[in-house]
């Protein structure tokens, strides 16, 4: 309970002072999502997934991460604090707040979801299904560029096509999975976000460059495809401006199954 009332985490009889820097330093040191477990009165289910290997799409923690963490926390203790009137403290906390784990960086996270995680599991039970699609729908919006990305021979940009295709798989798993919450998406600035990966592109954009332009227009029209069983989506998806998006992919279709799956929708 200390830690977590250095924080102002707890209620009650335990309730303390809520500490900003507390709550940054925790999430930095230990992942936002296993940072939770020190608002809860009983610490059991916390200590558990802090001695064991987690791995689901709402929490990671392993050895790898255990073994960073002990070695950012020895390199603490012997880095002066050179704060004043306390000649013998340690810690740089402006380091701490700034910690991030190697085995957590080529992880995709989009809404406190470990994308990679979810698409190997989509009938996971996460706590908010709808902030995850909204999460998912701003990611794409903001990322769509990259399917039109040629030269992925850096690192850097493979990772970002890759993450992009994650993400629109993600979004097709959740409105597989639960029909439902096609709904979410029926709202105008959700779709308008994932609506950027079939804007009109220029006669002087060659497809065949773009190695991961088909694969992720065939996601995005499969999702489509599924919207249309809400009426919700339907009536969205029922607008001028989208059709004609739509008749312009067809007139230049990026391959035979987004021809097909245009001719679907």
């Amino acid at each position: 309970h200390a830690i977590s009332r250095l924080g102002g985490l707890l209620g009650g009889h335990l309730k303390t002072p809520r500490s900003k820097q507390g709550v940054v330093l925790l999430s930095a040191l230990f992942t936002p999502q296993i940072a939770e477990g020190f608002t809860e009165t009983n610490p059991s289910e916390l200590l558990k997934h802090l001695n064991t290997n987690v791995e689901t799409p709402c929490k990671i923690w392993n050895d790898k991460m255990r073994k960073e963490l002990l070695t950012h926390a020895k390199e603490q203790l012997e880095t002066p604090a050179e704060i004043e009137g306390l000649p013998y403290a340690i810690g740089d906390l402006a380091l701490s707040e700034k910690f991030k784990f190697k085995a957590l960086e080529n992880e995709l996270e989009i809404g406190r979801i470990y994308v990679r995680l979810y698409n190997d599991c989509p009938t996971f039970p996460l706590k908010d299904h709808s902030h995850f699609m909204q999460c998912l729908a701003v990611y794409i919006g903001n990322n769509s560029k990259h399917m039109l990305a040629q030269d992925v021979s850096n690192p850097a940009d493979k990772w970002s096509c890759d993450h992009l295709i994650s993400a629109l798989r993600a979004a097709l798993n959740v409105v597989t999975t639960l029909p439902k919450l096609a709904v979410v998406y029926a709202d105008q600035r959700c779709l308008n976000m994932i609506l950027t990966c079939i804007e009109p592109r220029g006669e002087e954009v060659d497809f065949g460059a773009c190695p991961y332009y088909a694969a992720s227009l065939e996601i995005v029209l499969t999702l489509f495809v599924h919207m249309t069983a809400n009426k919700a989506c339907v009536e969205a998806l029922a607008n001028d401006k989208i059709l004609v998006k739509l008749y312009l992919m067809l007139y230049r279709p990026a391959s035979k199954n987004a021809l097909i799956w245009c001719w679907t929708f």
